[in-house]
């Protein structure tokens, strides 16, 4: 099984610390990129991202990486979102978070897990 899977000697990308004010800032220039099919962006969407990313904080200074990385842990959220709203929990839209009543929560984290 060697030569499988990543290079342990290949440096790691850098951590990025996103604030939410930058998660917002970005969600807001992805969503302005037209999609080719569901899920897909056109190519080179990262390169007019990060240009508007930059402009809007401009000392954040994001990395394609970053960027990249970023942009799919936000669509893996958004798809447990979604799964959680469509299996009977709703949002609250006081505090802006996922709430269900205790037993249905108990029978879904058994279900889950």
């Amino acid at each position: 099984m060697e030569g499988i899977g990543r290079n342990r000697n290949a440096p790691r990308p850098a951590r990025v610390a996103w604030l939410a004010e930058e998660e917002r800032v970005l969600l807001e220039c992805l969503l302005t990129q037209p999609r080719v099919e569901p899920y897909s962006l056109r190519a080179s969407w990262v390169d007019r991202v990060i240009t508007m990313f930059n402009a809007r904080v401009p000392g954040k200074n994001s990395k394609p990486t970053a960027i990249h990385i970023k942009y799919r842990m936000m669509r893996r959220e958004h798809g447990v979102f979604r799964m959680l709203l469509q299996d009977g929990f709703w949002l609250d839209e006081e505090s802006h978070l996922i709430v269900g009543e205790d037993w249905f929560w108990d029978a879904w984290m058994q279900v889950a897990l």
